[in-house]
């Protein structure tokens, strides 16, 4: 840069320096190669060695730790002289903004424009002091202003375009609409968590209207996907984001958003009760959170408990895929202390008993063999660590890699010892791993990486997270094996797998690709032939396309448990599956498949699968996926149909 600098000088000797200008200098950090960003960065500060050479970089204030520590020679420069945006305009800079770009351009406004436009910013910014305005308004400025000179005539900026482009805060619906339709289908679930999550809800009862709310990434998910979404709207004009004490933030460039913008009212309404029990729920766990001490341990008090608890167990059952990893660590966590609690309540009972049986006290403890493990939990305080218990109390517990997602104790390989069978997920160094321990010692007697495969997908995580999983026998003869499903952490696809165990070894026996989010498995034996069938609920990402529907569809499939197969697809959008014995979607896409369970309900001796939804009804599907009877709640739409697919 400083050849270029000087050689361009030379041929130029009218002019004695040389300005660059370098916007978003904070994609010097999240998109550009280490080597070339550390090559232009030591470029950069060789050329401000030179008198004639001056640099004007923009950068978003969040990025500052960074500059520092990944462009040392540019931040501790002698050159170096930054400049904060204020976080107030006084009424004459913006009046300043409005009209000065204007004429650098040659152009003029129409007489009354500015004084509209000020009129406009004063309605829809608060005053921080008598005639102050936010600085946040300058996006939602800027995009203004740009809508007019892209309707400028023969330069002039006319009322008419101010009017058409409806005002600074009516421009933003338009806008706000064309950057939706803009971004790809396959982003859509997941960007409309993240807008309504950016709403605070108001209450109509007191005449409170919604508002938009700051949130850190790590409220939101902090994933590559999610970073990449919040990105696509800051780019937009839609998002911005900012540091607050060290922590990245994002929020709507504007509460007008929230007014303004008719989609988003809708999606907010559509979803006003979910959200109203999570933004409640949000202050407990961050009670919870700062409760933590300097060894780790956090207040158990600030857990749920009681309906609040049988609250949340039911929207993470509902809308566990809506909560963040942090939010479901909570829930689960209030979910095992309560387990945990409930089961010291019987053992209280139990105690009182033993006393008053203690003539057979020594019978019943070689009984129930107090050596050994007869239970295992998870720590209520901290969902990574695993406590096994036998008669007397704890007899081991032991901290894990990665969180616990579900539990088993069970003698796998029917040798009678009992393993201990540890789905894990969500974060740390063991994200996806299914482990087995000895039962007794606590001892790892093998791991497995159930998403890692030998197949090669383009785009498909190297991170998959174990969401559910069940121990049974699928076939007559067969040892008992696990049935798991695996979600990707950011993406889909997601896979059944089935898990053999034998000589201290798992291995996989069979998969199947499916491609959506999957959320429960059930393994049943209908008529009882010695054949679990495996039943399981998610959505799948892709079939809204095949269908011209917005969103992803609920769906739910049976699969014969000896016939687990299913090609991974060659690429993320392709609509393979495996081989299924049915499979249905959900219409409308909005109605959830709240819970699945077994009852005879055409008294053939056989248990039939009932669907309950979320908008009450009820679908009764035979083992071969006939629909044999329907039910309907005292809220049912009478709307939602289940279809057979394809």
């Amino acid at each position: 840069i400083e050849n270029v600098v000087q050689t361009y000088l030379n041929s130029h000797p009218q002019f004695e320096r040389l300005l660059l200008v370098v916007d978003r200098f904070e994609e010097l950090f999240t998109a550009c190669p280490d080597k070339l960003r550390e090559r232009f960065v030591e470029e950069l500060a060789g050329a401000l060695e030179s008198s004639r050479f001056l640099l004007l970089t923009a950068m978003r204030d969040e990025f500052y730790s960074t500059f520092n520590r990944l462009a040392p020679s540019l931040a501790y420069s002698e050159h170096k002289a930054p400049v904060d945006v204020p976080e107030a305009l006084q009424p004459q800079e913006l009046v300043d903004i409005i009209e000065k770009p204007a004429q650098v351009m040659g152009l003029r406004l129409e007489d009354g424009l500015t004084n509209a436009i000020l009129k406009d910013v004063g309605e829809a910014v608060p005053n921080i002091k008598t005639g102050e305005k936010r600085s946040a308004i300058l996006p939602l400025l800027e995009f203004t202003l740009t809508q007019l000179w892209e309707r400028r005539q023969n330069g002039l900026l006319t009322h008419d375009a101010y009017l058409d482009i409806e005002g600074v805060t009516g421009s933003l619906a338009r806008w706000a609409d064309d950057a939706w339709s803009d971004l790809p289908k396959a982003d859509r679930t997941l960007a409309q968590r993240i807008l309504i999550g950016l709403v605070r809800l108001g209450d109509k009862s007191q005449s409170l209207p919604d508002t938009s709310r700051r949130m850190s990434l790590k409220e939101l998910g902090e994933s590559e996907m999610v970073r990449r979404i919040v990105k696509y709207f800051v780019d937009r004009r839609l998002l911005v984001t900012s540091s607050v004490d060290g922590n990245e933030t994002v929020e709507m460039i504007h509460d007008a958003l929230v007014h303004e913008w008719i989609q988003l009212q809708e999606w907010v309404d559509t979803n006003r009760d979910f959200l109203a029990w999570k933004q409640g729920m949000e202050g407990s766990r961050r009670r919870w959170v700062d409760s933590e001490t300097s060894d780790g341990k956090r207040d158990l008090e600030q857990l749920l408990r009681g309906r609040e608890l049988k609250t949340a167990d039911d929207w993470l059952q509902k809308r566990g895929s809506d909560l963040t990893l942090a939010e479901q660590e909570y829930v689960q966590t209030s979910i095992q202390r309560g387990k945990l609690l409930r089961r010291r309540k019987w053992a209280a009972v139990i105690g009182i008993t033993l006393a008053l049986v203690a003539a057979s006290i020594y019978i019943l403890i070689y009984y129930i063999g107090w050596r050994k493990v007869t239970d295992v939990a998870i720590d209520p305080t901290s969902s990574d660590v695993l406590v096994a218990n036998n008669a007397w109390g704890i007899k081991w517990r032991k901290k894990l890699a990665s969180p616990i997602t579900k539990v088993f104790l069970d003698d796998l390989d029917e040798d009678g010892k009992a393993e201990i069978i540890v789905g894990m997920g969500n974060t740390g160094d063991k994200i996806g791993y299914m482990t087995i321990f000895d039962g007794d010692s606590g001892k790892i007697i093998d791991e497995f990486n159930v998403w890692e495969t030998d197949i090669y997908m383009p785009g498909l995580t190297e991170q998959g997270r174990i969401i559910d999983f069940e121990i049974a026998k699928l076939y007559p003869g067969d040892n008992k094996q696990i049935i798991a499903i695996v979600n990707g952490i950011y993406w889909y696809p997601s896979m059944v797998t089935i898990l053999s165990y034998a000589g201290g070894e798992i291995k996989r026996s069979g998969i199947y690709w499916h491609p959506g989010f999957l959320y429960k498995l059930y393994a049943k034996d209908f008529d009882e032939d010695g054949i679990q069938e495996i039943i399981v609920s998610g959505v799948n990402n892709h079939l809204s396309g095949s269908l011209k529907k917005e969103g992803n569809i609920p769906v739910v499939f049976l699969l014969e448990g000896n016939n687990i197969t299913g090609e991974a697809p060659p690429w993320l959008g392709m609509e393979a599956r495996g081989t299924e014995a049915w499979y249905y979607y959900m219409l409308p896409q909005d109605i959830r498949i709240d819970v699945v369970s077994f009852q005879d309900i055409d008294s053939d001796g056989v248990d039939d699968i009932q669907l309950g939804l979320s908008d009450s009804c009820t679908f009764y599907l035979s083992k071969k996926g006939d629909i044999v009877n329907t039910g309907i709640g005292s809220r049912c739409t009478q709307t939602s149909k289940l279809i057979r697919f394809p």
